[in-house]
C-alpha cells in the first residue's frame, strides 16, 4: 500500500471517529429541535461547558475521567430541565429559541471566557496512560492507528444511538413522546403530560451534551470558541439526518467529517468545509424527501386508477 493511500485511509478513519464525537452532540440537536421544537443552539455550548467542567476534575482535582463523567451528567440533566422549564413558562416559539438559544450560546462562550480564561488548554498530560497511547492495527494494516478516547467515542455514539432508538420506538413512553412531537395538543388527549414528558427529555438531551463534552475533553485541546467550529457542521447534519432522528444526525456528521476529511487530502483542506457545504446545500434544493414523497403518491394514485378500472 502505497504511502499516499496510507495517508487518505487513516484521514477517513479519522473523520468517521471525530463524526461520531460531534455526531453526539446532533443526537442531543435533532431530538431537541424535531421533538421539543426547539432549535437549541445553545446544546453545543452545554457540551463545550462539560468539557471545561472535565478539564477542572480531571486536571486540577485529579479525577478519573470515569468519575468526572457521573458528576456532570447530573448536572448537565438540571441545566437542561432548568432551560426547558424556562422556554415552557414563557411559551417560547421554535423561531424565539433560535434566537434565545444562540443568544445563551453567545452567553456561555464569553462565561467560559471569563472562568477559565481564553488560552488553550488539554487535558492529555493528565488522563491515564491506557488513554493516551495509540493502539496500533494487527498485520497487515499495522500502519493504521487509532486513539483510545476515539474508541471510546465511537462506541458511545453508536450506544446512545441504539439506546435513542430503542426507547423511542419500542417503549411505552418513547411513543408518548413521538406522538407528542407530532401532535401535543391530541397526545394530551391520550393521557401524554406534555409539560413533564419535555422536561425529562430535556434533561436527557442535554445529558448527552455532558457525555459528548467529556469525551471531547478527552480528545481535542479546548479553547472558548470551540463550539463556533462545530456548529455549521453539527447544525447541517441535523437537517440532512432528519430533525427528530438521531440516527440520521449521527451518520450525516460522520459523513460530512469524512468528506472533508478526504478532501483534504487530495485537494486544497480550506476549500473541505466549501465542497461539504455545496452537497450539503445540493441535498437542500433536491429535497430527495419530497421527490420520494411525490413519487409514492404518484404511484398509490395510479394503482388505485388500475383498481377502480372495470
Amino acid at each position: 500500500m502505497s504511502p499516499d493511500q496510507i495517508i487518505l485511509l487513516q484521514s477517513a478513519l479519522n473523520g468517521i471517529l471525530v463524526g461520531s464525537l460531534l455526531g453526539i452532540v446532533a443526537m442531543g440537536l435533532s431530538l431537541s429541535w424535531g421533538i421539543l421544537k426547539i432549535a437549541n443552539f445553545a446544546h453545543l455550548s452545554f457540551a463545550l461547558l462539560a468539557a471545561y467542567l472535565a478539564y477542572t476534575l480531571i486536571v486540577d482535582l485529579a479525577l478519573h475521567p470515569a468519575v468526572a463523567l457521573l458528576l456532570i451528567l447530573p448536572l448537565m440533566f438540571g441545566i437542561g430541565v432548568g432551560v426547558q422549564w424556562l422556554f415552557l413558562h414563557f411559551r417560547v416559539s421554535t423561531f424565539t429559541s433560535l434566537l434565545l438559544t444562540f443568544g445563551l450560546f453567545i452567553v456561555l462562550e464569553n462565561l467560559i471566557t471569563y472562568v477559565w480564561s481564553a488560552d488553550t488548554i488539554t487535558t492529555r498530560q493528565a488522563l491515564p496512560p491506557a488513554l493516551r497511547q495509540a493502539i496500533r492495527f494487527p498485520p497487515p494494516l499495522e500502519r493504521f492507528f487509532v486513539l483510545p478516547p476515539d474508541l471510546l467515542a465511537f462506541a458511545s455514539a453508536l450506544a446512545l444511538a441504539g439506546l435513542v432508538h430503542g426507547v423511542l420506538h419500542h417503549t411505552n413512553w418513547g411513543r408518548g413522546v413521538r406522538a407528542m412531537a407530532e401532535d401535543p395538543a391530541m397526545a394530551q388527549v391520550f393521557g401524554v403530560h406534555y409539560a413533564r414528558e419535555a422536561l425529562l427529555l430535556s434533561g436527557l438531551v442535554t445529558a448527552t451534551a455532558g457525555v459528548a463534552g467529556v469525551l471531547i475533553a478527552l480528545k481535542m485541546p479546548l479553547y472558548p470558541s470551540l463550539a463556533l467550529a462545530w456548529l455549521g457542521i453539527v447544525v447541517a447534519a441535523v437537517i440532512l439526518g432528519g430533525l427528530g432522528n438521531p440516527l440520521g444526525a449521527l451518520v450525516a456528521t460522520a459523513l460530512l467529517i469524512l468528506i472533508q476529511n478526504i478532501w483534504s487530502v487530495r485537494m486544497q483542506p480550506s476549500w473541505a468545509p466549501l465542497f461539504a457545504f455545496s452537497l450539503f446545500v445540493l441535498y437542500l434544493v433536491a429535497q430527495p424527501q419530497e421527490l420520494r414523497r411525490r413519487w409514492q403518491g404518484r404511484r398509490r394514485l395510479a394503482e388505485s386508477r388500475r383498481e377502480a378500472r372495470p
